[in-house]
């Protein structure tokens, strides 16, 4: 492996050691996933009805790791789960108003960081350093696929 690869990985890894969410202490990241998809659900279908099936199709996660974080949800009165009224297989979710509190807080104090590490970046920088992730993650992407097939 070559130098300026090793040193990609290294701090790749150290991202990792971050702990972003830290800022946030209220709410873990898988149960913050959930909040912030079940809140796009919503908006997607005009306040309709959110399924546990919807939240387990738009974030591509096992099903247990979905009912685990609501399990947590429900159990800090985040969330609720009801048997769907037109048809008892299914299970909807919504948030409460303390689950809106903490999501407004969590997105504010997400913002927040944002907004100061990435304008010690500047905007320029920032623009350039997505184009080439976007390029290295479809390098990624591709190279994955060509070694899939020749197995």
């Amino acid at each position: 492996m070559k130098e300026e690869q090793f040193e990609f990985m290294q701090i790749m890894s150290s991202f990792k050691k971050l702990r972003l969410y830290s800022i946030c202490p209220s709410v873990n990241p898988p149960d913050y996933g959930v909040l912030r998809t079940i809140k796009a659900l919503r908006e997607k279908n005009e306040g309709g009805v959110v399924r546990v099936s919807d939240i387990v199709n738009k974030m591509q996660v096992p099903p247990p790791a979905v009912s685990r974080s609501l399990r947590n949800l429900e159990q800090k009165g985040l969330t609720e789960r009801n048997v769907d009224k037109n048809d008892r297989r299914n299970t909807c979710v919504s948030i409460t108003p303390e689950g809106v509190s903490l999501l407004t807080e969590t997105e504010k104090s997400m913002s927040e960081f944002s907004e100061a590490v990435f304008g010690q970046m500047g905007e320029e920088n920032v623009r350039k350093l997505n184009a080439a992730m976007r390029q290295l993650l479809n390098a990624a992407e591709t190279e994955l696929a060509r070694r899939e097939t020749s197995c």
